[in-house]
């Protein structure tokens, strides 16, 4: 009996020795394995990367803050989305160099540097890190060169756990798959995989509201993996059909650089972008009093007309980037943001034109500059200076923390008056006063609108803008040197929507006025979009032409209205972007033009 059960235990431990022979040969426990640990790095990076941003996770995937139209949590959805760009980024990293070891360490890196740098550029500007920035390294590293940067304990945290995590991921092993054959189908496999995850998430991401608004808020409420790649999709542009330089040299070649019409004295410029300034009454036929009396009684020396914007109730950055280049954001994705993705330094813009024939460029705005990355786009754009919010001394609100016209306008004076005096001024101003919501109760209402308290309160706001304006232009009555005024509406609110429509353009229509304390000829009625507004203000500046704002001119000829959400031509019928036209060949030289100058022209 003893020597069976003896013989019996020899048989079961050499069963178990082949068992595990068997195991340590066996593949698929080692998958097993790598599977469970790319779960647990990718959720710590995107663990990390949230606790560090400050998000406020909630569970209900439906949470949108409809006031201010801003994401106000982050949700579960957001969470698996940013794991899946997560993971995709480290299977593909995998396919690429075949050590997933090594591609789950070179994304932490990236994602912790991409987190610091944003920490950096907090500190330093108080604007976020966006992708963008990545092709202005070069002149950031000269602005940092002597700055100190302020540590935060919260950092230091969140760059020690990361340590930890690579330190701990150094010393797993895998285990190595025993044939080229298998690493081989492994990587493809795994490539395959993440392509297909990759395309899905992007597919998500249209039907995902991203506000750029604020980037930093952004990053908080959605995850900086969503937002980052979003940037990075938006960011590369496909080229025009029959895009070449020789084809751009082509079109321009039948333009010359001409004088402006008013060439005998260069022109002080100033141009304001009123938030949300739109005629309501003539727009919508509204039987209501006149809430912008003084701008409706201007006639001498003034070209009025009505305004197509590209956007409705928000995206004002679009539009100021379609005014300050000449460019449309008709051939941009839906719902990119110019300046969070396309603006690169050393590009053609009205402001860098103006600043290269002796102007002093100074971009206002009444409120954050971390509003779209404003402060770093200004600098981008061309503008000596940026003034916003905090740099504006005793100013005063309309109502909440919306500065108010008038106080606003005044800036601009002390601005002009401060002016470097043997240059001429070029000053770009955004206001707030207007902007949404219109539910404030402590403000009180006029009563142009009796019937919606919250149109009522706009109509009341833009009376006062209206007021804020004749005190502008009685201060520059008074001014010796020459000066333009180009005033205009970023877009209409979104409650116009509650007013009856019936006509697919009319809520982009806004009134535009340029005016000059000289004499010029009058116009009334002339019918424009923003990308085309430059033209108008190279025409009485006293400056020179660019060849692309001659063409910009011959093309408004034909199609005086282009904007994204369609255009009009000069008989007045309508085309949806896209559209078969009698224009395709000239829209498709305008996009020519607008990748050019936006990517590849280089004004040193």
């Amino acid at each position: 009996m003893k020597d069976f059960f003896k013989s019996r235990n020899i048989k079961i431990l050499d069963k178990t020795k082949s068992l595990l022979e068997k195991y340590k040969k066996f593949d698929g426990i080692k998958l097993v394995w790598r599977i469970i640990v790319l779960i647990i790095i990718t959720s710590l990076i995107v663990a990390l990367s949230m606790a560090y941003n400050g998000s406020n996770i909630v569970w209900d995937i439906t949470r949108i803050n409809e006031d201010v139209g801003i994401f106000a949590e982050t949700s579960i959805n957001d969470i698996l989305i940013d794991f899946g760009f997560t993971l995709s980024v480290i299977l593909i990293g995998y396919s690429i160099i075949g050590s997933l070891k090594l591609s789950m360490i070179f994304s932490i890196i990236v994602w912790m540097l991409i987190n610091v740098f944003n920490y950096i550029l907090l500190d330093l500007r108080g604007t976020a890190f966006s992708f963008a920035d990545i092709f202005s390294a070069g002149t950031a590293m000269n602005v940092l060169d002597g700055i100190v940067i302020s540590s935060s304990e919260k950092l230091i945290k969140y760059i020690v756990v990361n340590i930890l995590v690579l330190v701990s991921l150094i010393f797993i092993k895998f285990g190595k798959l025993d044939s080229k054959k298998k690493k081989i189908i492994s990587r493809i496999s795994n490539l395959c995989f993440s392509i297909v995850l990759m395309f899905g998430l992007m597919n998500t991401l249209k039907y995902q509201k991203l506000n750029y608004w604020d980037l930093e808020t952004q990053y908080k409420d959605n995850g900086i993996q969503m937002v980052f790649i979003k940037q990075i999709d938006d960011f590369f542009l496909s080229k025009p059909e029959g895009y070449s330089i020789e084809k751009v040299n082509e079109i321009l070649s039948r333009y010359e650089e001409k004088e402006s019409l008013y060439n005998d004295e260069k022109t002080n410029v100033i141009v304001i972008m009123n938030e949300s300034f739109a005629d309501l009454k003539t727009t919508y036929n509204l039987d209501i009093e006149d809430n912008i009396p003084y701008y409706n009684s201007l006639n001498e020396n003034t070209i009025k007309g009505t305004l197509y914007s590209s956007v409705l109730g928000g995206g004002t950055a679009t539009a100021e980037w379609e005014l300050l280049t000449g460019n449309s954001a008709a051939f941009l994705p839906s719902g990119a943001i110019p300046y969070i993705v396309y603006v690169r330094d050393d590009k053609e813009t009205m402001v860098n034109n103006f600043r290269m024939s002796g102007y002093e460029t100074i971009g206002m705005h009444s409120y954050y500059a971390k509003c779209y990355n404003r402060r770093t786009s200004y600098s981008k754009m061309g503008f000596d200076k940026g003034i916003f919010m905090d740099d504006m001394q005793g100013i005063w609100f309309s109502k909440s923390n919306h500065p108010s016209d008038e106080s606003t306008y005044q800036k601009l004076i002390e601005s002009y008056e401060a002016r470097d005096k043997s240059k001429n001024y070029f000053g770009f101003l955004l206001t707030m006063q207007n902007h949404a919501p219109y539910t404030f109760e402590e403000y009180q209402n006029k009563g142009y609108y009796k019937d919606d308290s919250l149109i009522d309160q706009y109509l009341s706001l833009v009376n006062e803008s209206d007021n804020a304006l004749k005190k502008l232009i009685e201060y520059f009555e008074n001014v010796d040197e020459k000066t333009i005024i180009l005033l205009f509406g970023d877009h209409q609110p979104k409650i116009a929507t509650n007013l009856v429509q019936d006509e697919w353009l009319k809520t982009q229509k806004v009134p535009y006025m340029l005016w000059a304390n000289f004499d010029i000829e009058e116009k009334q009625g002339e019918d424009i979009s923003t990308n085309y507004l430059c033209t108008l203000i190279y025409d009485y500046a006293g400056i020179k032409d660019t060849r692309y704002v001659e063409f910009l001119k011959d093309m408004k000829e034909v199609i005086p209205v282009f904007t994204a959400k369609g255009y009009k031509d000069k008989d007045g019928k309508t085309y949806e972007i896209g559209e078969e036209s009698p224009y395709k060949d000239l829209i498709n030289e305008y996009n020519i033009l607008q990748y050019y100058f936006m990517f590849e022209h280089d004004l040193k």
